[in-house]
């Protein structure tokens, strides 16, 4: 769900506690005004000190060094929104929230503090259309300047590992790395007969042909509608695939066709394929 300008603003943590002392300090001027003096010195107070520990433990640690370079992990399941709760924070501090990553790839491209950025993709959980997502993002860094390196650090690298790190200037692959550019595919579970010979009756609404959720437990087989749409979602994301790695990497769309869906690729093979750049360790 994209979220309005307002929300934005307001996620950003500097425009939060400038609103808080804000209404600090609106009280302390209410308190004062109704000669309310020792209440109004405590609002204030409370304004200066909030303000004073926000540079101290927020902003002053958080100043980049001149020709800094930012490194980003990306690794399991990348949660929409930071954790809230101080358990969730602690067992998922290794995985950045993705509303973090667009603020902050967006903002490093104005950045002249920030020489580079290295991304390491060590096997991500979520979809196409985050990895998708990742790399216009990534891209747009590369863009504006900056020296995007990506790194491909885990056993196996799949196709959206790779999406996400093609877009990098230069992609370095793990030598021990698989690079398994295994195209894209869809597929369901069927269920009628191990249902039927349960006795289990079930009852579903299906509005129009191509909804076929409800066929995993009134079929035995793929109708021919729902093979179609899957096969049309299936095409569309083989398109993106191939326009996004030939464009970022400046090889023949063909080509690229042809390497998504190679199969399992040693770090050496993905190189003399021109899909990586060189082979190293981090």
């Amino acid at each position: 769900m994209t979220k309005s300008p307002l929300a934005r603003i307001f996620a950003i943590r500097i425009v939060r506690v400038a609103i808080y002392c804000t209404i600090l300090i609106a009280l302390a001027c209410v308190s004062f005004y109704f000669d309310h003096s020792s209440l109004g010195v405590t609002f204030l107070i409370a304004a200066i000190a909030l303000a004073a520990a926000f540079f101290v433990f927020v902003i002053r640690p958080a100043r980049i060094p001149r020709d800094g370079i930012l490194m980003i992990r990306l690794s399991g399941a990348l949660p929409e929104e930071p954790h809230r709760s101080l358990l969730e924070q602690i067992r998922g501090r290794a995985f950045p929230a993705l509303s973090h990553l667009r603020y902050a790839l967006e903002e490093v491209r104005h950045d002249a503090a920030i020489r580079a950025v290295v991304v390491e993709v060590a096997g991500i959980d979520n979809g196409l259309a985050t990895a998708e997502e990742l790399h216009d993002l990534i891209r747009g860094v590369r863009e504006s300047g900056k020296r995007v390196i990506a790194v491909l650090d885990s056993d196996f690298a799949g196709v959206r590992d790779y999406l996400i790190a093609s877009a990098a200037d230069e992609v370095i692959c793990n030598p021990d790395t698989m690079v398994t550019m295994l195209g894209v595919s869809a597929g369901g579970v069927f269920l009628k007969r191990a249902l039927d010979k349960l006795h289990v009756q079930v009852q579903t609404l299906q509005y129009k042909e191509y909804k076929g959720a409800a066929e995993t437990f009134t079929r035995d087989s793929m109708s021919a509608p729902l093979r179609e749409s899957l096969q049309a979602i299936i095409g569309d994301w083989r398109q993106v695939l191939t326009e996004r790695i030939a464009h970022a990497r400046k090889l023949p769309t063909e080509k690229v066709a042809e390497l998504v869906g190679r199969g399992f690729m040693s770090a050496h093979d993905a190189r003399a394929a021109g899909l990586v750049d060189r082979e190293g360790y981090t």
